[in-house]
């Protein structure tokens, strides 16, 4: 019963996380991105000597974030699905279809954001993340099931 009741807040909790990041103005979510986008940038191209345009970086670095946003909740969810006892099948269908929603509804929200716009390529990196997250845990399930 324990197992549920944390999967479950895991889920609602990150949900929770998504919708603060959302509801961030344009001004914050690019100052908060463009910070980090610095940061990351200095070690890979002075660290790690590659070379790469900021502008660039900066745009890969906010669809990644949106890939993995999107991929930690479907994980969550299709985990907590089968902690309460959901088949395989049914918990990724359930998944996918809440996931989606929720990836839909993130991007009307940002339409009553100040700055901010909803717009298709990031539900389809949302929609990339997610159906990378139910993959994820099924071959880990699977390759659970066979060194059992």
């Amino acid at each position: 019963m324990l197992k549920k009741i944390l999967s479950w807040s895991a889920v609602v909790i990150w949900m929770g996380v998504i919708y603060s990041f959302s509801a961030q103005s344009a001004e914050e979510s690019s100052r908060l991105s463009a910070g980090l986008s610095k940061v990351i940038y200095r070690v890979i191209t002075e660290e790690v000597g590659l070379k790469v345009q900021l502008s660039s970086f900066h745009s890969f670095l906010r669809q990644g974030a949106h890939f993995f946003i999107f991929f930690l909740l479907a994980l969550l969810l299709v985990n907590a699905f089968r902690v309460s006892g959901y088949e395989l099948e049914k918990a990724i269908i359930y998944t996918l279809l809440i996931s989606l929603a929720y990836a839909g509804l993130d991007e009307i929200h940002q339409i009553y954001v100040p700055g901010r716009t909803a717009e298709f390529k990031d539900f389809f990196v949302d929609g990339l993340g997610i159906i990378s997250g139910i993959g994820i845990y099924a071959v880990i399930r699977y390759l659970l099931i066979i060194i059992r």
